[in-house]
């Protein structure tokens, strides 16, 4: 914006330039407060503006010196304005979504103040194109200001215009890979770490997260309405179950629930392995190989070490309510032999697992 009043020259006494500086201040605020009072847009479709809009999109640097302090939602406004169904906002005029994905629940990771912070619940990701028929070309800056606006008119906050260096190593790129993030995420170069926009709208009764990358030619948009996790109740097989499956096919697959990426036990998971107990004590001379398994969520090698862990807790476990450690071994496969694909939760739940196996 050009200043409303002419450069100052050596001529001014230091009292008139003090005033003149105290009126341009003066100035420049009203105009945002009328600019900022004009906004009023109640549409959730996106209106591509023209190179000659004059509109100005202002942004704050939220990677500067106050990255590192802690973000709190509470401090984002809860919007009053009608923001329709999930997953709210349209492809601009003239542009469409194509190849999306839509999850019931799963961990995307959205750059706060440029750091990565994972943000469970339902998502929506797409591509963005400019459509076919059309004679002119995507254009990355335009799209932008549709979103911006139309974010923002509907009482969205922008909290981060990049991502810093390091995070893409700090959360891992098979991570960030398996939650479908847009390229420009795990491309971890100057550009496209810089060309990453993050927004937060809050409803009375929800919290939405949308992840905006852009580069000539196309663009990618995730949308996650954060919920918590309505986990499928998985029934524990009982003792006699245990013994049956052992004697007809040698194995016997347990779900048994442990702490989220731990290897300690929840309640009903001691439940579970405490069916194990009376099939060994009731058969002296049966022995056990405990296998641990893990859905495809994390990096490969963290998923064997976990599932290590975990059939090394049942194995424990029994050992301390009396079961020699010699008639037991414990290994782990990670998501190696999954029993169905990782495509749903129900899937995942199935594929989470310890197997007991006849040695």
């Amino acid at each position: 914006m050009n200043a409303p009043f002419a450069p100052i020259n050596q001529i001014f006494e230091p009292a008139q330039l003090l005033m003149k500086n105290f009126l341009y201040v003066c100035f420049a605020g009203s105009m945002l407060l009328t600019a900022c009072s004009n906004n009023e847009n109640k549409s959730t479709t996106i209106i591509e503006t023209s190179k000659t809009d004059s509109t100005i999109v202002t942004r704050t640097d939220t990677t500067s010196a106050g990255a590192s302090a802690a973000f709190d939602i509470n401090t984002i406004p809860v919007t009053s304005k009608e923001i329709g169904k999930f997953p709210y906002l349209n492809a601009p005029e003239g542009y469409h979504y194509n190849d999306v994905i839509k999850s019931d629940f799963e961990n995307l990771h959205f750059a706060i103040k440029g750091r990565l912070t994972g943000i469970e619940g339902k998502s929506y990701k797409t591509n963005i194109y400019k459509n076919r028929d059309s004679d002119t070309p995507f254009s990355p800056e335009l799209v932008d200001r549709a979103y911006n606006k139309a974010i923002t008119d509907l009482g969205g906050v922008q909290v981060s215009d990049k991502i810093l260096p390091g995070e893409i190593e700090r959360i891992g790129k098979k991570v960030l890979e398996q939650g479908n993030h847009a390229y420009s995420i795990i491309g971890d170069n100057d550009y496209t770490l810089s060309h990453v926009r993050t927004y937060v709208l809050r409803t009375a009764a929800a919290e939405i997260w949308i992840e905006l990358s852009l580069y000539e030619g196309g663009g990618y948009i995730n949308i996650l309405q954060k919920e918590a996790a309505n986990v499928p109740k998985v029934s524990i097989i009982k003792a006699d179950e245990i013994k049956s499956e052992l004697d007809k096919s040698g194995k016997a697959v347990l779900h048994i629930n442990f702490d989220v990426d731990k290897a300690s036990l929840l309640a009903d998971g001691k439940d579970a392995v405490n069916q194990i107990l009376p099939v060994l004590k009731n058969n002296p001379d049966l022995k056990l190989s405990i296998e641990g398994h893990t859905d495809n969520s994390g990096a490969a090698d963290k998923n064997k070490t976990l599932s290590i862990a975990r059939a090394n807790t049942v194995l424990q476990s029994l050992v301390q309510s009396g079961i020699s450690a010699s008639r037991l071994k414990a290994t782990g496969f990670g998501a190696s032999k999954p029993l169905t694909d990782n495509d749903t939760d129900a899937g995942k739940a199935q594929n989470r697992r310890v197997e007991l196996v006849k040695i």
